[in-house]
C-alpha cells in the first residue's frame, strides 16, 4: 500500500501532524519538486558558510535535525556517517520516510532529547541549525545546548543563531533575569549579547569565524558560526 503512494501522500498526514508552522526548511523530492515550504528566515548566508566545511568521510550529528534538510546536505557532500537527532517522533518518522525516497544510505535519524538526554557518541562534525532561538533562551536551555555541542564535537560546530537580541521586545524578558542566567556581561543596553556568550563558552580551546557578527547591531535573522577545535599542543 505504502509503496504505490507518491512522497506527498506519505508526507501529508505526518506535516499535518506536526503542523507546517514547524517545517523550517523547504522539503522537494528527489527530483527537486517543492513540496512543502519551510517557514525559516534564509538569507543564503548559512549555506554559503556551510559549503566551506569538508564533509568527506567526516561522522556527522544534526541535532535538532527537523525533517532532515542538513542532514541530507552532510551525507551528499561525502560524509561517511550522519546521524539526525530531533524530540519528535513524527518528525524523525519523516525523515526515514524521505531518507528511502532519496536513496541515501549514509544517513540514520533517531528520536531522543539530545539537550538533557543521553547521546553517548561523539562526532567529526556538530551541526545545530534553526534550532537556538528565543524559546530556546526564555526556557533556559541555551546553556545545555551549547554544552552538548561542545561535548560531542570532535573536530568542528556549527550553528546558527542570531547574534545580539533586543531583550524587552524581542524576547519579552527583563534584563535582569537574562544576567541572572546567562551573565551580565552578556547584557548591555538592555540587549542580550548572544554571541558574547557563545564566545566566552568556546574559550581558547576553539577557532571561532563569526560572520554572524555585525559590530554589535542587532539581528533579525540567524547567521552561522563555525568553531573549530584547535589542535593540542604537547609540551
Amino acid at each position: 500500500m505504502i509503496e504505490n503512494m507518491t512522497l506527498q501522500q506519505q508526507l501529508e498526514p505526518i506535516i499535518r501532524k506536526v503542523g507546517p508552522e514547524n517545517i523550517w526548511r523547504p522539503i522537494h523530492d528527489r527530483n527537486d519538486h517543492l513540496l512543502f515550504e519551510g517557514v525559516g528566515h534564509y538569507t543564503g548566508t548559512i549555506q554559503k558558510a556551510l559549503n566551506t566545511l569538508n564533509f568527506s568521510r567526516k561522522s556527522v550529528v544534526d541535532l535538532g535535525c527537523n525533517f532532515g534538510f542538513y542532514s541530507f546536505y552532510a551525507a551528499q557532500k561525502g560524509a561517511a556517517r550522519v546521524v539526525g537527532i530531533d524530540s519528535d517522533p513524527d518528525v524523525i518518522r519523516g525523515c526515514r520516510i524521505l531518507a528511502r525516497h532519496y536513496r541515501i544510505t549514509n544517513v540514520e535519524f533517531r528520536v531522543a532529547d539530545f539537550i538533557f538526554g543521553d547521546v553517548p557518541d561523539t562526532y567529526d562534525i556538530a551541526l545545530m541549525v534553526d534550532f537556538i532561538g528565543k524559546n530556546v533562551i526564555r526556557k533556559e536551555k541555551l546553556l545545555p545546548c551549547l554544552s552538548r555541542l561542545m561535548k560531542i564535537a570532535r573536530q568542528c560546530i556549527f550553528m546558527s543563531i542570531i547574534p545580539e537580541y533586543d531583550i524587552h521586545r524581542v524576547l519579552k524578558l527583563a534584563p535582569d533575569w537574562v544576567a541572572a542566567r546567562y551573565g551580565a556581561p552578556f547584557v548591555q543596553n538592555e540587549r542580550f549579547r548572544l554571541i558574547g556568550l557563545v564566545q566566552s563558552l568556546l574559550g581558547e580551546s576553539w577557532e571561532i569565524s563569526i560572520p554572524c557578527d555585525k559590530g554589535g547591531r542587532p539581528q533579525v535573522t540567524k547567521h552561522p558560526l563555525t568553531a573549530v577545535k584547535k589542535p593540542l599542543i604537547l609540551l
